[in-house]
C-alpha cells in the first residue's frame, strides 16, 4: 500500500472523509425542505382564498349583485 492509501484508510475509519461536504449537503437539503413546506403553505392559503371567493361570489349571485361581465376578469386574476 502507498502512503496516501494508508492515510485515506485511516480517515475512513475515523469517519472524516467528506464530512464537511456532507454537512453542506444536509444544510442544502434542509433549506429545500423548508422551501417545500413554505410552498405547500402558500398553496393551501391560495386554495382557501379561492374557496372564499367562490362562497362570496355565490352569495352575491343569490342577492343579484354580481355582475356577470366581471367573471372573466376574476378568472384572469386568479390565473395570475
Amino acid at each position: 500500500m502507498t502512503k496516501s492509501n494508508n492515510q485515506t484508510r485511516s480517515r475512513v475509519v475515523k469517519g472524516k472523509v467528506g464530512t464537511s461536504n456532507t454537512r453542506k449537503m444536509m444544510k442544502v437539503v434542509g433549506a429545500l425542505e423548508k422551501e417545500k413546506l413554505n410552498i405547500a403553505h402558500m398553496e393551501a392559503e391560495l386554495a382557501n382564498v379561492r374557496e372564499k371567493r367562490k362562497v362570496i361570489s355565490a352569495r352575491l349571485k343569490k342577492m343579484g349583485l354580481k355582475n356577470p361581465e366581471r367573471k372573466d376578469e376574476d378568472e384572469e386574476s386568479l390565473k395570475l
